[in-house]
């Protein structure tokens, strides 16, 4: 059986470093968690990780962890739970409950963006057109209404 020790530092209100020492001595960052998590298909424990982030401070990790959950998902087979899953993680960013800086909104917009128009064309090919449509608005991508459907 493996021990962890979480290590919390808090730097002020807003700041903090998370890391897991194991009984080895090695630390696991943010990334090693949320790879972990992922390993064993422990999707909603990453989601809520990465969503404890905050914005203002935590930006690059934040998007990591998205980038992260959202390659993993994208793999798998389109089921409600991973088209919601899915949703979640994009979600982090898009209809995030702390408010997203600018200067990450504008460092982060354009690739998350590619991850939201990966999941469009999913619900596409999987017959989800409202969701579809509804993500389309959603992510400001007017383009993507033009999609032709070939059967």
């Amino acid at each position: 059986m493996q021990h962890f020790t979480f290590l919390l530092k808090v730097d002020g209100l807003v700041n903090y470093n998370l890391c897991v020492r194991t009984a080895g001595g090695h630390n696991l960052g943010l990334s090693e968690l949320v790879a972990e998590h992922l390993h064993h298909e422990r999707i909603n424990e990453a989601l809520k990780l990465v969503s404890a982030l905050g914005w203002d401070a935590r930006a690059h990790e934040a998007y990591a962890g998205i980038v992260t959950i959202a390659e993993h998902l994208l793999r798998q087979h389109l089921t409600p739970e991973t088209e919601a899953q899915l949703e979640a993680a994009l979600g982090i960013f898009y209809t995030s409950n702390r408010p997203v800086p600018e200067e990450s909104i504008l460092k982060y917009r354009e690739v998350l963006g590619h991850y939201a128009r990966r999941f469009f064309h999913i619900l596409l090919r999987f017959q989800q057109f409202e969701k579809a449509f509804l993500l389309a608005i959603d992510i400001g991508a007017r383009d993507l209404f033009m999609v032709r459907i070939v059967k």
